[in-house]
């Protein structure tokens, strides 16, 4: 898992390692429960105490270090969602917020410190569940309960696999679609504790087989791959036959028993908890050329500090002569617990802690991490449909602009508005959420796009009209997830189908009296702008993707630009935002963008400077062609 997290490209199916950790959790701890259930000894608060000293110290150790260096680290918005994921660490709901949010083979959870910890809320919400399931059904006698047992973990399989298709989200990150990977570990337990199985060539196989079937998915599986779902089988089953097989005398057994190999399992839940903040960390501070190289090495450190961590948290907490009693241990867990929450809350409540970074430059470009304040107001979406006639006019009192387009627009509207405002002149601001220039009138966004040119085109007291669309993801797709790729989801008749509509509708605005700009869509930023913080440098410059990478994503539509009506004005605002050899997401600390793609305010006024100096120029190139005669 960890190679996985790494991005090993070996270990593509990395990610198999959660399935074999859950079948093996779930072996060990039915077979503790079994036995004591079975001879009448079982109790439920010793079970607890168990579970906290097994899991709580080093846990809470790593939340405290992983939180200073979040602390020194990570920029507001990320601190913000730190401070989200340190609640439901500390209530083990980690898995449902995570599930809330992106999935988890998408470069955002690449970021996410504690996201690794979904495992372990699975997996202590099972052991809430399931000793008071063998307590509430044990006396239905050993048969029974593994039946039903059974029972419920095909159940649970066939929801995963269904879940997985339908509701990928859900079914990879909740426990009723991971249950059956837990009770398959207990179903050995169960099996085990009644069935001696014969040591011969069978066994042997089996025990073998099952080690290259955690082998097969290991390197085999990959992002694509249904999880969990009946593919999952692989490794479960693998594991499964490795539990029932893999007996002493085996290969597989001395395999297995090697004490290298004994000492990285008895430090694998100490590895599991460092490894994931110390690749965010490594990814948030180091360029992207480091990043392989950093990985690697931080693999071991990972490795080292579980060493420590079990040496010195670890083993004195588990063992009760060292002074730590269940009174104390519980104790100390509800402080720690209420601790955790309220430096979480905190987090949260101040939208990151942005006040460690005032009086810093870095603090400049934090705050210009902004969007239209107009965005909710002014902005349509599918389910909010604002009619072009109810849409916004800033300084209604004389409105000679409009600005039309997909969200794209939504930032330069507001910015060229407050350009405006000193001229007297308003703005009248179109713009669909992802609704590009279609002539579709069986849709919400062709029929608005329809009402908006004849709304542009009506109005006599508008003489200047700015077109901008995110061209590039209309006629591609997005760059989200797949970067450095060039994304190609479009087929090539949408494609020029599409741009058949653009310019159709660029004609129908060029022949009108009034003057056309057409703004290119600004270049890109491969993440959110706000993960590039990090990167910047001395001249407060953070670099968004190269220069060669925007003009091949963009090769098709600066091709077409010549094809444009003549009368139009071209803005690019790759002018301003690139140069040679990069583009970027900050400039002299300031940020050109609120996201990944959106310019923020400050970007889009950039583009509304070069838009008005093109209108100046305009006007003076024609009042020299037509000079007023005496």
């Amino acid at each position: 898992m960890i190679l996985f997290h790494a991005g090993t490209p070996l270990f593509s199916g990395g990610f198999v390692g959660v399935d074999v950790f859950f079948v093996i959790s779930g072996y060990l701890i039915t077979s503790i429960i079994g036995a004591d259930i079975g001879e009448g000894r079982f109790s439920l608060i010793n079970f607890y105490e168990r579970r906290a000293r097994r899991i709580l110290p080093a846990l809470f150790t790593v939340l405290l270090i992983t939180s200073i260096g979040a602390w020194h680290w990570l920029l507001p918005l990320n601190m913000l969602d730190y401070g989200k994921s340190l609640m439901a660490v500390a209530t083990f709901g980690s898995n449902f917020l995570f599930w809330s949010e992106d999935g988890y083979f998408n470069t955002a959870s690449e970021f996410k410190p504690l996201l690794h910890t979904w495992s372990l809320a699975v997996e202590e919400q099972y052991y809430v569940l399931f000793p008071l399931a063998l307590i509430l059904f044990w006396p239905l006698g050993h048969r029974r309960v593994f039946g039903l047992l059974v029972l419920t973990c095909f159940a649970s399989i066939a929801l995963a696999h269904w879940g997985s298709i339908y509701s990928p989200g859900a079914s990879f990150y909740l426990l009723p679609t991971r249950a059956w990977e837990l009770l398959s570990g207990a179903l050995c337990a169960l099996y085990l504790s009644k069935t001696t199985l014969p040591q011969n060539a069978a066994t042997k196989i089996l025990g073998a087989v099952g080690l290259v079937m955690i082998g097969i998915a290991t390197v085999g599986f990959d992002d694509n791959t249904l999880n969990p779902s009946l593919y999952t089988l692989l490794p479960v089953t693998g594991t499964v036959f490795i539990i029932l097989f893999a007996q002493n005398g085996t290969v597989i057994q001395r395999v297995l028993s090697n004490k290298l190999l004994v000492w990285v399992g008895l430090l694998s839940y100490g590895t599991y908890l460092w490894h994931q903040p110390l690749f965010v960390f490594a990814r948030f501070r180091l360029a992207d050329d480091h990043l392989p190289f950093a990985l690697a090495i931080l693999g071991f450190v990972a490795l080292l500090l579980a060493w420590i961590s079990y040496r010195f948290v670890e083993k004195p907490f588990r063992n009760r002569n060292a002074g730590f009693s269940r009174a104390t241990i519980f104790s100390l867990s509800g402080a720690m617990t209420v601790s955790v929450i309220g430096f979480g809350y905190y987090l949260y409540s101040t939208d990151g802690a942005p006040n460690r970074f005032k009086g810093t430059r870095l603090q400049t470009a934090i705050d210009t991490i902004k969007s239209s304040p107009k965005r909710q107001e002014c902005h349509t979406k599918g389910v909010d449909y604002l009619k072009p006639l109810h849409a916004c006019r800033y300084h209604s009192r004389n409105v000679t602009w409009a600005v039309l387009g997909d969200s794209h627009g939504v930032e330069l509207s507001y910015a060229l508005a407050s350009r405006l405002e000193a001229k007297e002149e308003g703005v009248l601001h179109l713009t669909f959420s992802n609704c590009g220039p279609e002539n579709d009138t069986e849709s919400d966004c062709g029929r608005w796009t329809k009402d908006a040119v004849v709304t542009v085109l009506s109005d006599p007291t508008i003489s200047n009209i700015v077109v901008t669309y995110r061209m590039a993801s209309h006629l591609f797709g997005g760059h989200e997830y797949i970067y450095p790729d060039l994304p190609n989801t479009i087929s090539e008749k949408v494609r020029n189908n599409r741009w058949d509509m653009f310019h159709q509708m660029l004609e129908t605005l060029s022949k009108s009296d009034k003057q056309l700009y057409y703004v290119v869509q600004a270049p890109e930023v491969q993440t959110i702008v706000a993960r590039r913080l990090s990167h910047v440098d001395s001249q407060g410059n953070a670099v968004s993707v190269p220069r060669q990478w925007w003009d091949k994503r963009t090769n098709y539509i600066n091709k077409k630009l010549s094809t444009l009506p003549s009368n139009i004005e071209i803005i690019n605002p790759v002018t301003e935002f690139c140069d040679q050899k990069y583009c970027y997401a900050i400039k002299d600390y300031q940020s050109l963008y609120f996201d990944d793609d959106h310019m923020s305010v400050t970007g889009a006024t950039i583009v509304a400077d070069m838009i008005l100096n093109k209108s100046t120029e305009a006007r003076n190139k024609s009042d020299n062609q037509n000079p007023i005669r005496p």
